[in-house]
């Protein structure tokens, strides 16, 4: 049985979709980014608070430091991406505010509130 390249997504348009991962520098989010590089053709913009420092920018990574706690950063983030998935652990502060701001943003959202 031959092993067949898992397909690449990839949307129309002249531009990739952008992604955000909030904890995209944690246990689960650096697989989540690793697949997405590997399977897809979007940018993806790494949320933790302190993204720039454990994050490495590539031409499609781009770390973002940003405290979950502050809504309007959040908002201005999310702002225009195709979908935010949320994989921050449980121990941050207001869980939900990825939530809320991907609604205020119009972004689709991923992740448990």
């Amino acid at each position: 049985m031959t092993a067949h390249p898992a397909p690449r997504w990839t949307v129309g348009g002249a531009e990739p979709p952008r992604v955000v991962v909030v904890g995209g520098s944690g246990f689960y989010g650096r697989y989540l980014v690793r697949d997405l590089l590997e399977h897809t053709n979007a940018r993806i913009l790494v949320v933790s608070r302190r993204a720039t420092h454990t994050v490495r920018r590539t031409d499609r990574v781009t770390p973002v430091d940003c405290d979950l706690s502050d809504r309007r950063r959040l908002v201005d983030v999310l702002r225009g991406s195709a979908a935010v998935v949320h994989c921050a652990g449980p121990f941050q502060r207001l869980p939900v505010g990825p939530f809320r701001a991907a609604l205020e943003a119009g972004t689709h959202y991923g992740g448990s509130p």
